[in-house]
């Protein structure tokens, strides 16, 4: 007769087994990114930092945002101020343009182009956040700022009027919105409308943070980018296949790879320990109680 008990142990093991090996497989066939050194070693950008999925630390608060305003000393704060230090600031006091963009929509770079500034006003630093993706325009959303008023159109059509500016309501932090649609096929760097409006902005500003439309789909995200001092590409985390990014990458003219880094997304904390990369947030259970 079959000996049961046996068989349910053999049956045990090899389940286990199997588990095993099917995920030792599937690690080494994903093509994310997952560390900073991943990023490095696949793309040949700099690495700028890891800002964390920000359930995946604690304090939190309910959004991004609210977690900068409510937790200004918190590791979600602190992982934006790591970047913006890996940027680097020439201490000239001369401003300094930022812009935000990624290879395909969804990595969160709009998200990150928000809670950057008002980590940025909350330090009292000025900054405007400019919405530059005409098509989606969802920083003008997010703040409920797209009804009508003056906005960036208004600011590019006129080169000698007031440049329309929102306060956000929890900082100092200004944004500068898309409130009306844009006619088709019309280029936000015709004729040199955005050069010029950018360096309206770098007269009054300490920083001017551009969120700007992803890579692969829009050209014209090549020529905004062009206008920055720093560039950031955000790369969500072991989420975008590295090809891509890589598609991405080639796009760019060698004037913007070299001020180009990468900002790797929506990263858990949690989880990054395991992968063994040597960034912050792969170090993150050492230091996680210095926030509690």
């Amino acid at each position: 007769s079959p000996n049961w008990p046996l068989m349910l142990v053999l049956s045990v093991l090899v389940g286990l087994v199997l588990g095993v090996l099917v995920a030792i497989l599937t690690e080494l066939a994903y093509r994310g990114i997952t560390t900073l050194d991943d990023a490095e070693a696949k793309l040949g950008l700099n690495g700028l930092g890891a800002v964390p999925a920000f359930r995946s630390i604690k304090p939190a608060g309910a959004t991004p945002l609210d977690t900068v305003h409510d937790f200004p000393d918190g590791p979600f704060a602190e992982s934006l101020r790591n970047v913006l230090v890996s940027i680097g600031r020439a201490s000239t006091g001369r401003c300094a343009v930022i812009a935000i963009t990624s290879a395909i929509p969804g990595e969160g770079k709009t998200t990150l182009s928000a809670c950057m500034g008002r980590t940025i006003a909350m330090a009292n630093q000025s900054v405007v956040v400019v919405d530059c993706d005409i098509i989606r325009q969802q920083l003008s959303h997010m703040f409920h700022l797209e009804d009508g008023e003056p906005g960036l159109q208004e600011a590019l059509n006129n080169a000698d009027g007031d440049i329309a500016q929102y306060q956000e309501s929890d900082s100092a932090m200004r944004i500068l919105p898309i409130t009306r649609p844009f006619r088709k096929g019309e280029r936000l760097t015709e004729s040199g409308r955005l050069h010029r409006l950018v360096a309206r902005l770098r007269e009054q500003f300490d920083f001017v943070i551009l969120d700007c439309p992803p890579i692969l789909p829009i050209a014209e995200t090549r020529e905004i980018l062009g206008m920055a001092d720093h560039v950031a590409l955000v790369v969500g985390w072991r989420k975008t296949q590295d090809r891509i990014v890589k598609a991405a990458v080639r796009q760019l003219p060698r004037r913007v790879l070299v001020k180009c880094g990468i900002v790797l997304n929506q990263v858990d904390f949690s989880k990054q320990v395991r992968y063994g990369g040597s960034d912050a947030a792969s170090s993150y259970k050492h230091y996680e109680a210095y926030y509690g």
